[in-house]
């Protein structure tokens, strides 16, 4: 190819169309596989925070349930009663029940949005 056929196709617009299409549909396609990786890193991220934080509140389950057997039986001991401490226990946990389903939207909902919206966005 001699000089002057390189510079005739370098100015042929069909070519430079063709060049610049090529280019564009490169650059979308990269552009989606760029975005379908940094969703799978984020459900990737969201599902191992969600198996952590449920492990976490398994154990944390378990601890009070044992907690709460042991709480009532030594009430039961220092009332001489067979069943009132797992009643007086039950009580406790009723109103700290009460207490969270009447501050749910500030207490729990709006603090667990944010973080779940900021985990989102951040980059």
């Amino acid at each position: 190819m001699t000089p002057e056929t390189a510079q005739a196709e370098d100015l042929h617009p069909q070519s430079k169309m063709e060049q610049l299409t090529d280019d564009v549909k490169s650059y979308v396609t990269t552009l989606f596989e760029l975005s379908k990786l940094k969703l799978v890193d984020k459900i990737s991220a969201a599902g191992a925070s969600i198996t952590a934080y449920v492990a976490l509140a398994l154990l944390g389950l378990l601890v009070l349930i044992l907690f709460s057997i042991g709480a009532a039986t030594l009430i039961n001991a220092e009332l001489n009663s067979a069943f009132l401490g797992y009643f007086i226990v039950a009580g406790a946990y009723l109103l700290i029940g009460l207490l969270i389903v009447l501050t749910q939207n500030n207490a729990i909902k709006k603090p667990v949005s944010s973080a779940i919206i900021k985990s989102i966005l951040s980059e």
